[in-house]
């Protein structure tokens, strides 16, 4: 087993989906996933970045990102951010739902260290194709991912959705 850090992505990561699916080129999508993944984390003592070998991404709950770290530096601000690169032995566990489920509302700590067994993809992608093949996936990973980009609310009896442009919506309503 693998001592991983897990980074939590709810933001950026679906505005990564939003940018794939308005077309946004295979390599830059895959660059900017790597950015965010491993760059910028507030918090981090040294001892944990020094000690971290890998590094995955978690949106939704599931793992969307896998990355070797190779070092670590200290923005100005004082943020880490890693460097590294695909880490082709857990391409296996891009899309898996993360160890310790999805980070429940209010919990602030973007990261978490969790514990993972090397991988490999059952069609043997590695994991920079795995990591496409979700980005651009129909079927339960993309309707997971469009959920996490749907927003409700509701006032005095009346509901409000927004979802992405282009987006269908069935309303079925169900007896009281």
């Amino acid at each position: 087993m693998t001592l991983v850090i897990a980074t939590h992505l709810p933001h950026s990561y679906a505005e990564l989906l939003d940018e794939v699916h308005r077309g946004r080129p295979k390599p830059q999508a895959l660059s900017a996933l790597a950015l965010i993944t491993l760059g910028d984390w507030a918090r981090v003592s040294d001892a944990d970045a020094a000690s971290a070998t890998h590094i995955v991404g978690v949106h939704n709950g599931c793992i969307v990102s896998a990355y070797q770290a190779t070092s670590y530096r200290r923005t100005a601000t004082g943020r880490v951010r890693w460097a590294g690169g695909p880490a082709d032995d857990f391409a296996g566990h891009i899309g898996d739902r993360v160890p310790g489920g999805a980070w429940g509302q209010g919990q602030a700590r973007p990261l978490r260290t969790i514990t993972l067994a090397p991988k490999a993809h059952p069609r043997g992608l590695g994991v920079l194709g795995a990591v496409w093949e979700l980005l651009t996936a129909d079927g339960p990973a993309a309707d997971e991912a469009l959920l996490a980009r749907v927003h409700l609310t509701a006032t005095a009896g009346r509901v409000t959705i927004k979802v992405p442009a282009g987006t269908s919506v069935l309303v079925d309503q169900v007896p009281a």
